[in-house]
């Protein structure tokens, strides 16, 4: 819902009007006295006092809100600025950025003083100029080391090209914060269980859903509470969590026992694995993808489509890197056929590789057309018009915007064996040996960092 809605439904309104007080309070002097560090980000005056040459002005402010069950405070307002100008009245004859960077810049700082973002420059003093000019009205603190960001710990390995990110106890408070216990001698190599493959079964079925009691208020907002702390280490590095907590949010609305069950294991999993580093190796900052679905893998008929996105070069078949983004996610429509949900899988991450290679480009990374690598070669076929299949009007929109997207040289979809597929991964939940074998294929050995800092240590020393 939006803000508008959530400031009159009866029963949330009362959380987000404080909410909302309180996002007023840091950026308005702390009206009311309800924040400690009040800025003074910006007054209140009487719209007859607005000077008239103002008027004009197309700048307008807008609030979002956001729940975020990892935090003390969940229920976050935040007030963001728009509009075609910004009007600075300060000294303006030093050259500045284009106003769409302005404006980003600008609402990130204004509504969150408190959060990290990383600048890109070249040359220092620009970048001391940025830094100065914050300081005038922000308190801020700079890491020129680039070492934390976000809570993600940075470890650089110049020697080799290499980047590797990890989260130093971050599982352990997150199993303090949720009071589980491992059991003694358990190592848990599976995050969620697996539907057993019938062999000789001309077809492969879920598993549906057990009719087990239902959870009562308290267990199902552990529930939820769990796949909002893990998933935001899921998503910074360890994608192995992406499937797992996507079956079991799924079943957030009306959770089970079994549902309580298939949480715990996910707990147990965390808990007995090592802590996960995820490396970036150098490349020519060309983004790629690799897209797969499997089909009918879900209840109620439904199917499951997985991508992993990654920087590498300009190659016909790139090679693989550290993820920068993998997506696990259950396609809501039911599919008529396997390759109806392959194409339902390639909409969905072309539509997500839409945006970042707008950000890269931004960035000075200029992109080829984004190659995107599918297992199924009947998609491929329809895709590439080497097929023109009789279909369904559902298809339709996917392969004629999928077909229109390739024409304007915006991807390149080609064909590669399954087993290359590195997306398959989060399309269903697979045995404990599979985990511990792509574990090694998308996570660094946490014994890595130890020796990058021991390497440190002794230079350190040597100095």
């Amino acid at each position: 819902m939006k803000y508008k809605q959530l400031m009159t439904h009866p029963k949330y309104k009362k959380d987000w009007q404080i909410s909302a007080a309180d996002e007023f309070g840091r950026l308005a002097q702390g009206v009311g006295g309800r924040i400690k560090n009040p800025t003074d980000t910006f007054t209140f005056i009487r719209e007859e006092d607005i000077p008239k040459d103002r008027k004009k002005d197309v700048t307008y402010g807008s609030f979002t809100c956001s729940v975020r069950p990892e935090k003390a405070d969940p229920n976050r307002t935040r007030f963001t600025a728009g509009g075609d100008k910004i009007n600075h009245p300060g000294e303006v004859a030093t050259p500045t950025a284009e106003m769409l960077v302005a404006k980003i810049l600008f609402n990130s700082v204004i509504s969150t003083p408190v959060d990290d973002f990383g600048v890109k420059y070249v040359g220092k003093e620009h970048a001391d100029h940025l830094k100065r000019v914050l300081e005038e009205h922000y308190k801020v603190t700079a890491d020129w080391a680039g070492e934390r960001y976000v809570g993600i710990h940075l470890k650089w390995d110049y020697d080799r090209r290499q980047c590797h990110l990890y989260m130093p106890g971050y599982v352990k408070k997150s199993l303090i914060q949720f009071g589980h216990k491992l059991e003694e001698n358990l190592k848990q190599n599976q995050p969620f269980p697996h539907t057993p493959i019938k062999y000789g079964a001309k077809k492969q079925y879920a598993k549906e859903h057990k009719q087990s009691p239902p959870l009562d208020a308290r267990n199902k907002k552990f529930i939820q509470k769990v796949c909002g702390k893990l998933l935001f280490l899921a998503r910074a590095v360890d994608s192995t969590l992406l499937t797992p907590i996507s079956a079991i949010a799924a079943q957030c609305a009306e959770p089970t026992e079994e549902t309580m069950k298939q949480t715990k294991q996910l707990l147990d999993y965390i808990a007995t694995q090592e802590e996960a580093v995820i490396t970036y190796n150098k490349s020519s900052m060309i983004v790629a993808v690799h897209s797969d679905a499997s089909y009918l893998s879900e209840p109620k008929a439904r199917s499951r489509a997985g991508g992993h996105f990654f920087l590498s070069h300009d190659t016909d078949n790139p090679p693989n890197n550290g993820a920068i983004l993998n997506i696990a996610h259950i396609i809501k429509h039911v599919m008529s056929s396997a390759t109806e949900a392959e194409l339902a899988a390639l909409y969905i991450m072309a539509r997500e590789a839409v945006y970042i290679r707008i950000i890269l480009e931004e960035m000075g990374h200029k992109q080829p057309p984004t190659p995107i690598q599918t297992d199924n070669a009947m998609a491929e076929g329809v895709i590439n018009s080497k097929i023109t299949p009789k279909r369904t009007k559902a298809m339709d929109i996917r392969f004629h915007w999928l077909r229109d997207r390739e024409c304007q040289e915006q991807f390149r979809f080609y064909w590669r064996p399954g087993k290359t597929n590195y997306a398959d991964y989060w399309t269903k939940h697979h045995l404990p040996s599979h985990h511990v074998n792509m574990r090694k294929e998308f996570l660094t050995p946490a014994v890595v960092i130890e020796m990058l800092k021991m390497n440190k240590s002794t230079v350190a020393r040597a100095a």
